[in-house]
């Protein structure tokens, strides 16, 4: 009968060994693959990044140009104006 429980509980040890073991292989997965979309996440917001900077890049030269546009069309309003 103890031979038949050590028995018993020497296969229970081995199931719990191999579920244990099977556990750490799915967690190892999940962890390689929220290392993969992590990545993936930091390059599209790599990206992002770039983007929006050459758009703000743009922003300015746009303001720029309106600026000067602004100043220029003032300039040529007062030529008009001292020619009448």
């Amino acid at each position: 009968m103890l031979q038949n429980f050590l028995n018993e509980m020497g296969n229970v040890s081995r199931v719990l060994a191999g579920m244990n073991t099977n556990q750490s292989s799915h967690v190892q997965n999940a962890l390689d693959t929220l290392v993969a979309l992590s990545r993936e996440l930091m390059g599209s917001v790599e990206r992002n990044v770039e983007g929006n900077s050459k758009l703000v890049m743009l922003i300015d030269e746009i303001e720029k140009v309106a600026l000067e546009s602004e100043l220029e069309s003032r300039r040529l309003n007062g030529l008009l104006a001292d020619g009448q």
